[in-house]
């Protein structure tokens, strides 16, 4: 069997799987327990669009989980790809969210707090940037380019 023929054989749930492993170190979750969850039925967000894919992020008991719709797996592989990046982008904007949510059920926020909760994402998206500037990222790139295979 060629090695072409052996990458063809890498299931969706490897192939995702695989991302997540090589690229969760640019999203500092590289020892969170990583879950994949492919889901039976589609889901439409509030606007009534198809939504192929969402992430929970648990800071706290350090678990991310990804849940898989079935329109994801009718996408090509790049847009696969970028879905994937996206929903792990939302580890850096989670807690701003998780805050703004709390202000919209009448819970009180500091502004200090919402300050740290800025800064904290302003310096990851930061941090990766000057990164992958640098060259820093070649790991990620790869893995990156990889998921088309």
């Amino acid at each position: 069997m060629t090695k072409k023929a052996r990458k063809r054989k890498i299931s969706n749930k490897d192939k995702i799987s695989r991302f997540f492993e090589e690229m969760e170190w640019m999203f500092g979750v590289n020892n969170h327990e990583r879950i994949i969850a492919f889901k039976k039925e589609d889901c439409e967000n509030e606007e009534g669009e198809s939504v192929t894919a969402e992430i929970t992020y648990d800071e706290e008991y350090q678990r991310v989980k990804i849940s898989i719709y079935p329109t994801f797996l009718k996408c090509t592989l790049a847009e696969q790809r970028k879905i994937l990046l996206h929903e792990l982008c939302h580890i850096i904007t989670l807690p701003s969210k998780t805050r703004a949510y709390a202000i919209l059920d009448g819970q009180a926020v500091t502004k200090n707090e919402l300050m740290r909760i800025n800064e904290k994402a302003t310096s990851q998206v930061e941090n990766l940037l000057h990164n992958l500037l640098k060259g820093n990222l070649r790991y990620a790139v790869k893995a990156y380019n990889n998921y088309l295979e």
